[in-house]
């Protein structure tokens, strides 16, 4: 009976360490999506010379207008916590 008990410890304790690795993983790879220069791109303005040369949703509101301004924050937010969230989804099962 111990045997098994160590056995469920030692499964969820890996659990753990690949879910830390995982949240840490793939929260780099997200803050390397910077959506205030996808924006700029896309309506072909380079935000590091226009305006405080910020590429935040400050600036963006400033030199591409509320909306992409609104856009940036948003996306910045949903992708923190969406990747914050998702590697619990991801092992619960375990």
């Amino acid at each position: 009976m111990k045997s098994n008990i160590c056995k469920i410890y030692k499964i969820q304790k890996r659990v753990g360490y690949m879910t830390a690795i995982m949240s840490l993983g793939l929260g780099y790879l997200m803050g390397c999506i910077n959506p205030a220069m996808l924006i700029s791109r896309r309506k072909h303005v380079n935000l590091r010379e226009e305006g405080t040369g910020n590429l935040g949703a400050t600036n963006t509101a400033y030199v591409l207008g509320r909306h992409a301004g609104y856009f940036v924050l948003i996306f910045d937010v949903a992708k923190s916590f969406f990747f914050i969230r998702s590697p619990n989804g991801c092992f619960q099962n375990f």
